[in-house]
């Protein structure tokens, strides 16, 4: 993949996928609002760290039905099912508050939830994220499978220990923001992401 075509398909996800809601610059402390030209660099700065992901993980959430980000003033996490957003509904939103945005490099971790169940069921109201060791089709269920296994083995620092979901979330942020340093300290993790998730020839392999 060339880093233009990732662009093109981040632009894709910013026009069909995330919504900033009216006002959230206002709502911002004047120090981080002068750093913006638009309420649109608020959802560049969200996709920014899906620059180095397989452009086939783009294209998955671009053309799936459900999953969508909403950038707020306040709320910051993800929430499965039909949520209200102004006079619209979407199925599956990672809420992203725009302080943390700004505040906390990285991949945001209601996006991280979000890929998370869309990979373990579609995203399905009710259904079971990838990290709790299901998939949404038996190669997915597989990875799911490995991961519930590498979560139990006690290399997860503070907060990413509490459950596989926060495991895998930390696991993706720490990817993507540095892939050696994910393998020093967990190489197992590392080494599941690299096959899977940011593997373009694993994409190929487990559509369906």
């Amino acid at each position: 993949m060339s880093s233009s075509e990732n662009q093109i398909a981040l632009r894709a996800l910013l026009r069909a996928k995330v919504h900033v809601q009216p006002g959230v610059l206002a709502r911002l402390p004047s120090s981080q609002a002068a750093r913006l030209r638009s309420p649109l660099d608020l959802g560049r700065l969200l996709l920014a760290p899906l620059a180095r992901a397989p452009r086939a993980l783009l294209d998955f959430w671009i053309e799936h039905p459900r999953g969508h980000a909403v950038i707020n003033p306040l709320r910051h996490e993800y929430l499965a099912g039909v949520q209200p957003v102004g006079r619209r509904s979407y199925d599956g939103v990672a809420w992203a508050a725009a302080g943390r945005l700004l505040a906390e490099p990285g991949l945001a971790g209601p996006l991280a939830h979000l890929l998370d169940h869309l990979l373990g069921s579609d995203g399905a109201a009710d259904g079971p994220r990838l990290s709790d060791g299901a998939g949404r089709n038996p190669a997915w269920a597989e990875v799911g499978q490995r991961l519930l296994r590498q979560s139990s083995l006690g290399y997860a620092p503070g907060e990413a220990a509490a459950s596989p979901g926060s495991y895998l979330a930390w696991g993706l942020r720490a990817f993507l923001a540095d892939a050696a340093k994910l393998s020093a300290v967990d190489p197992g993790l590392e080494r599941i992401l690299r096959t899977t998730v940011f593997d373009s020839g694993f994409w190929q392999r487990s559509r369906g």
